[in-house]
């Protein structure tokens, strides 16, 4: 699973810089949610049926309970939301100020440290724009066995259009998301013509040379008439990101898309975030978010774009890079949901040989704040 690490470490930083976390609990491995076999876009027809079935793993049991954690920790839901975030703008590792209340009361925070817009509920940034897929009083136990019976997610109610899904471990002081890969796109009626366009970026981390060209990939639906605009923007943090154009209303065709990034001089040695804006006749917009950064180096690497080296690999050309003026032939896979879902590509594998970018692995709390630290340019 890409998509993540960046994100918990950077929240598990800011826990640590502020002292806030119990010394021994703070130290525990958390457990994730992990998903695999997902399709870059699965389709939700609710005249057909507005259950979509969700199946997950995790990365370990984890069941016990010590003295200085709360009762009802060690446990996982599912939230879903309207829209996607850029990697610089993590979503709040809190819930609710109950949730808060709770940790404080044992105590393994200060209430104080934790601003309104750093819980979900408050966030002006995500009113009403999500919905709890697993309720917070029936977060689930961290077991094999909870998680072979997968949630199911009814959909109705919701706002048509893209909806992405992510994991939640709620075992504060860390609580840690775990982003579904892909979009849900919810429709009464896929056939639609006034249905708004909703899109995923395939592509997952990526290194390349400063005289590259990166790739992008991903998946769509989306009526005629729709285009797109491509967008980078260096990684600093998210109130302080100012977007640039690289390519402006293109036509949508088909269910699949690529661009084609040439990065700029001004993110050589450093590393940008990319998003794709698709906007159909009527006005509707959607925007897909590439999870995570696009790392660029200073040097030449002959034309190839590694697929998921991150800062440490070598993103020359190799027997697993692919290359840079090369598209993929097909359309990635897509699902139309009645129940079931279809898989597509399998997930990174887990244990610790792929903490570098898997987040959901045994190695636990320690090994994305390593990664955090690690993932700088070569010399």
């Amino acid at each position: 699973m890409r998509g993540s690490t960046s994100a918990i470490a950077a929240s598990l930083l800011v826990l640590l810089a502020s002292g806030t976390a119990a010394a021994a609990d703070g130290l525990r491995p958390r457990a994730l949610i992990v998903w695999s076999d997902v399709a870059c876009m699965t389709v939700v027809e609710r005249d057909v049926d507005p259950v979509l079935h969700l199946e997950y793993g995790i990365s370990f049991e984890d069941v016990g309970h010590t003295s200085d954690e709360v009762e009802t920790g060690r446990r996982q839901q599912m939230v879903g939301f309207c829209r996607q975030h850029s990697p610089q703008s993590p979503l709040p590792t809190w819930l609710t100020q109950s949730d808060v209340d709770d940790a404080a009361s044992i105590p393994l925070i200060d209430p104080a440290d934790i601003p309104p817009d750093g819980i979900l509920d408050l966030a002006p940034a995500w009113a009403d724009c999500t919905t709890r897929i697993v309720p917070d009083d029936m977060r689930r136990p961290i077991t094999e066995a909870a998680a072979a019976e997968g949630v199911d997610w009814d959909t109705t109610g919701l706002a048509r259009g893209g909806w992405s899904i992510e994991g939640y471990t709620w075992d504060p002081p860390f609580n840690l998301w775990a982003p579904r890969p892909g979009v849900v796109a919810v429709f009464d009626d896929a056939t639609a013509q006034d249905n708004p366009p909703v899109a995923a970026i395939s592509t997952g981390e990526l290194s390349i040379y400063s005289d590259d060209v990166a790739m992008i990939e991903g998946c769509v639906v989306a009526t005629p008439g729709t285009t797109l605009s491509a967008a980078w923007a260096q990684t600093v943090p998210g109130d302080e990101q100012v977007w640039t154009p690289f390519v402006t209303d293109e036509p949508v065709e088909g269910s699949a898309f690529t661009v084609a990034f040439t990065p700029p001089a001004e993110i050589v040695g450093a590393s940008a975030n990319l998003r794709v804006e698709f906007v159909d006749a009527a006005g509707q917009s959607y925007v897909a978010y590439m999870r995570e950064a696009i790392a660029v180096l200073p040097g030449s690497g002959g034309g190839c774009a590694s697929s998921g080296g991150g800062f440490l690999g070598d993103p020359g050309c190799d027997d697993t890079s692919t290359t840079a003026a090369t598209e993929t032939s097909g359309d990635p896979p897509a699902t139309t949901e009645t129940g079931d879902e279809a898989p597509s590509t399998p997930a990174d594998p887990q244990g610790c040989g792929g903490c570098s970018t898997t987040p959901a692995t045994t190695c636990g709390i320690l090994v994305p704040v390593l990664a955090a630290v690690r993932r700088r340019r070569r010399p």
